[in-house]
């Protein structure tokens, strides 16, 4: 765990985890938050070559994180994956995370004999450039989720919300903000309820 460490660069912490290699081969937990000057380069070096078992990956608030380096974090086999606040995400990188995800999901319910995994936990907090048809089509990409974070997400509402509800009872918790439009409207559904628990920030 290494996130905030606002200190130190990107090259930096690959440097280090890559000097120790060998035992960071079977890591399933990299929680990198806060390291802004990560890049799509670095990521992808780290992931592919030295922390290849990784399934639990935080780059939050990587600046350096393009829709390139999304493209390649959406093949990997994770369970949790949190991108909140790259400024740099579009919705062209999230479309694409959601169309990976969703030929993920195809195949795997095509092919059993395969040991594909899904994602559970997904969170997209800070990013205004989120859309409900962008959010939409990542959640029917992802089956799977249990939980969910979208604070600071002021551009999704009720379109969103119901994508959300559709998703059944798996889901068990939103993360969301307060006074926001998918707030309004989880308030006010009546019919269907939902099956998740909100937590409002």
């Amino acid at each position: 765990n290494v996130a905030n460490c606002t200190r130190l660069s990107g090259s930096s912490i690959e440097k280090v985890l890559t000097a120790n290699k060998d035992r960071l081969q079977s890591l399933h937990t990299l929680n990198l938050d806060g390291i802004w000057t990560l890049n799509d380069t670095t990521i992808g070096n780290l992931l592919e070559n030295v922390c290849p078992s990784v399934r639990y990956l935080n780059v939050a608030h990587s600046n350096g994180l393009s829709d390139r380096g999304l493209r390649f974090l959406s093949k990997l086999p994770l369970h949790s994956l949190a991108v909140g606040g790259c400024v740099f995400l579009t919705t062209r990188g999230l479309h694409a995370l959601a169309a990976s995800k969703f030929v993920r999901t195809l195949a795997h319910n095509a092919y059993n004999n395969h040991n594909m995994e899904d994602l559970w936990e997904l969170s997209l907090d800070e990013l205004p450039q989120l859309t409900d048809l962008c959010l939409s089509a990542i959640l029917r990409g992802c089956k799977s989720l249990r939980s969910i974070s979208l604070c600071g997400c002021d551009s999704v509402g009720s379109v969103a919300g119901e994508a959300l509800l559709s998703l059944g009872a798996q889901l068990n918790e939103v993360h969301i903000s307060k006074h926001t439009k998918l707030a309004s409207y989880l308030d006010n559904i009546v019919t269907p309820s939902p099956t998740f628990t909100v937590l409002k920030r």
